[in-house]
Protein backbone atom coordinates (compact mmCIF):
# COMPACT_ATOMS: atom_id res chain seq x y z
CA UNK A 1 0.00 0.00 0.00
CA UNK A 2 0.92 3.64 -0.32
CA UNK A 3 2.26 5.21 2.85
CA UNK A 4 0.22 8.16 4.13
CA UNK A 5 2.43 9.77 6.75
CA UNK A 6 0.87 12.03 9.37
CA UNK A 7 4.16 13.84 9.89
CA UNK A 8 7.06 14.69 7.60
CA UNK A 9 10.24 15.64 9.45
CA UNK A 10 12.60 17.87 7.46
CA UNK A 11 16.12 18.91 8.40
CA UNK A 12 18.39 20.29 5.71
CA UNK A 13 20.34 23.34 4.73
CA UNK A 14 24.07 22.98 5.39
CA UNK A 15 24.75 22.91 1.63
CA UNK A 16 22.07 25.43 0.70
CA UNK A 17 23.89 28.82 0.86
CA UNK A 18 24.69 28.78 -2.85
CA UNK A 19 23.17 29.90 -6.12
CA UNK A 20 19.57 28.91 -6.72
CA UNK A 21 18.95 27.88 -10.30
CA UNK A 22 15.50 27.74 -11.82
CA UNK A 23 13.41 28.79 -14.79
CA UNK A 24 16.46 29.83 -16.78
CA UNK A 25 17.95 32.14 -14.16
CA UNK A 26 20.32 31.95 -11.23
CA UNK A 27 20.38 33.95 -7.98
CA UNK A 28 23.62 34.01 -5.98
CA UNK A 29 23.44 33.48 -2.23
CA UNK A 30 23.33 36.88 -0.55
CA UNK A 31 21.97 38.61 -3.66
CA UNK A 32 18.65 40.46 -3.66
CA UNK A 33 15.85 37.96 -4.09
CA UNK A 34 17.74 34.92 -2.78
CA UNK A 35 15.91 34.84 0.58
CA UNK A 36 12.54 35.13 -1.16
CA UNK A 37 13.42 32.40 -3.69
CA UNK A 38 14.62 30.08 -0.92
CA UNK A 39 11.49 30.85 1.09
CA UNK A 40 9.36 29.93 -1.93
CA UNK A 41 11.08 26.53 -2.09
CA UNK A 42 10.49 25.97 1.63
CA UNK A 43 6.85 26.98 1.17
CA UNK A 44 6.43 24.59 -1.79
CA UNK A 45 7.83 21.69 0.23
CA UNK A 46 5.49 22.40 3.14
CA UNK A 47 2.51 22.82 0.80
CA UNK A 48 3.27 19.53 -0.94
CA UNK A 49 3.41 17.63 2.36
CA UNK A 50 0.25 19.36 3.61
CA UNK A 51 -1.52 18.53 0.35
CA UNK A 52 -0.75 14.85 0.99
CA UNK A 53 -2.27 15.14 4.47
CA UNK A 54 0.95 15.42 6.47
CA UNK A 55 2.02 18.00 9.03
CA UNK A 56 5.61 19.22 8.58
CA UNK A 57 7.97 19.27 11.52
CA UNK A 58 10.92 21.36 10.30
CA UNK A 59 14.07 21.01 12.38
CA UNK A 60 16.32 24.05 12.20
CA UNK A 61 20.01 23.75 11.47
CA UNK A 62 22.26 23.49 14.55
CA UNK A 63 25.11 25.82 15.45
CA UNK A 64 28.15 25.32 13.21
CA UNK A 65 31.82 25.49 14.26
CA UNK A 66 32.83 27.88 11.47
CA UNK A 67 31.47 31.39 12.03
CA UNK A 68 30.64 32.10 8.34
CA UNK A 69 28.64 28.87 7.95
CA UNK A 70 27.00 29.44 11.33
CA UNK A 71 25.84 32.90 10.18
CA UNK A 72 24.45 31.41 6.95
CA UNK A 73 22.55 28.75 8.91
CA UNK A 74 20.98 31.49 11.05
CA UNK A 75 19.76 33.17 7.86
CA UNK A 76 18.27 29.90 6.59
CA UNK A 77 16.67 29.15 9.96
CA UNK A 78 15.02 32.60 9.96
CA UNK A 79 13.66 32.09 6.43
CA UNK A 80 12.27 28.68 7.39
CA UNK A 81 10.76 30.02 10.63
CA UNK A 82 8.98 32.77 8.67
CA UNK A 83 7.49 30.22 6.27
CA UNK A 84 6.46 27.85 9.07
CA UNK A 85 4.87 30.74 10.99
CA UNK A 86 2.80 31.59 7.91
CA UNK A 87 1.58 27.97 7.79
CA UNK A 88 1.29 27.16 11.46
CA UNK A 89 -1.72 24.89 10.87
CA UNK A 90 0.43 22.73 8.61
CA UNK A 91 3.95 23.12 9.95
CA UNK A 92 5.88 23.33 13.21
CA UNK A 93 9.44 24.61 13.65
CA UNK A 94 11.74 22.88 16.10
CA UNK A 95 15.03 24.54 16.96
CA UNK A 96 18.08 22.31 17.23
CA UNK A 97 20.36 24.91 18.80
CA UNK A 98 18.91 24.34 22.28
CA UNK A 99 19.41 20.58 21.85
CA UNK A 100 22.82 20.62 20.15
CA UNK A 101 24.29 23.94 21.31
CA UNK A 102 25.91 24.99 24.55
CA UNK A 103 23.93 26.99 27.10
CA UNK A 104 24.17 30.09 24.86
CA UNK A 105 23.19 28.21 21.68
CA UNK A 106 26.76 28.16 20.34
CA UNK A 107 28.58 25.26 18.73
CA UNK A 108 29.95 22.57 21.00
CA UNK A 109 31.30 19.14 20.11
CA UNK A 110 30.43 17.62 23.50
CA UNK A 111 27.46 17.83 25.85
CA UNK A 112 26.76 15.97 29.09
CA UNK A 113 24.17 13.21 29.08
CA UNK A 114 21.63 12.69 31.88
CA UNK A 115 24.34 11.01 33.97
CA UNK A 116 26.72 13.93 33.49
CA UNK A 117 29.12 12.05 31.21
CA UNK A 118 30.43 14.05 28.22
CA UNK A 119 29.02 12.71 24.93
CA UNK A 120 30.47 13.54 21.50
CA UNK A 121 27.57 15.07 19.55
CA UNK A 122 29.32 16.51 16.46
CA UNK A 123 31.86 15.20 13.95
CA UNK A 124 35.32 16.79 13.63
CA UNK A 125 34.21 18.81 10.55
CA UNK A 126 32.06 20.98 12.84
CA UNK A 127 29.02 20.44 10.60
CA UNK A 128 27.61 16.93 10.83
CA UNK A 129 26.10 15.13 13.79
CA UNK A 130 28.02 12.36 15.52
CA UNK A 131 25.89 9.36 16.60
CA UNK A 132 25.49 10.90 20.07
CA UNK A 133 24.14 14.10 18.50
CA UNK A 134 21.79 12.17 16.24
CA UNK A 135 20.42 10.29 19.23
CA UNK A 136 20.00 13.49 21.24
CA UNK A 137 18.22 15.28 18.38
CA UNK A 138 16.00 12.33 17.47
CA UNK A 139 14.75 12.12 21.06
CA UNK A 140 13.96 15.85 20.99
CA UNK A 141 12.08 15.46 17.68
CA UNK A 142 10.08 12.52 19.04
CA UNK A 143 9.28 14.62 22.10
CA UNK A 144 8.06 17.45 19.86
CA UNK A 145 5.86 15.10 17.84
CA UNK A 146 4.26 13.90 21.07
CA UNK A 147 3.93 17.24 22.86
CA UNK A 148 3.32 19.74 20.06
CA UNK A 149 1.45 17.56 17.57
CA UNK A 150 -0.16 15.23 20.10
CA UNK A 151 0.71 12.18 18.03
CA UNK A 152 1.48 9.14 20.14
CA UNK A 153 4.49 7.22 18.91
CA UNK A 154 5.26 3.66 19.97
Amino acid sequence: GTARPQVVVIMMGANDPQSLVGSGSSISYGAAGWDAAYGQRVRSLIDEANGAGAHVLWVGMPPMAAAPLNAQMQVLNRIVQDQVEARRDGATYVTSSTVLGDGQGNFTAYLPNSSGAEVNIRTPDGIHLAPGGGERLSQAVIGSIRSKLHIDLP
